[in-house]
């Protein structure tokens, strides 16, 4: 089975108010700048489930304000597609990179190549 994966963008940093670089500038509230995400990977194989996760932050442009979207409209689909985007802009770690760790991770979940054991027998 593949693996399943999903985006936690609903955690953000915002400037109470805030001007974009436009002329004239455009003011907004509650701008949104700093998105904190968390991206989950799950796979079930033969009925169990193996998961992984990676968190960070990223910064998004508040350069323009024309496809605004006000702080109680916004989704996290909206901010997971600002988040990808500008991981995607910014060289900040691609989001192919991000799937790829956690992969990675479910992988040796599933088929570890190193276990932990405890030797039987008193001290």
């Amino acid at each position: 089975m593949a693996i399943t994966y999903t985006w936690d963008c609903r955690t953000v940093d915002v400037y109470p108010t805030a001007s974009d670089a436009e002329t004239p500038p455009v003011t907004e509230t509650d701008v949104v700048y700093n998105v904190h995400w968390r991206l989950t990977g799950e796979e079930i194989v033969s009925g169990s489930s193996y998961s992984a996760t990676n968190i960070g932050t990223q910064v998004v442009s508040t350069d323009n304000f024309s496809n605004y979207t006000t702080f109680d409209d916004l989704t996290n689909a909206q901010a997971t597609g600002w988040v990808t985007s500008s991981m995607e802009a910014s060289n900040s770690g691609s989001v192919q990179a991000q799937y790829d760790s956690i992969a990675n991770q479910v992988a040796l979940q599933i088929t570890p190549i190193s276990v932990t054991m405890q030797i039987s027998g008193s001290v």
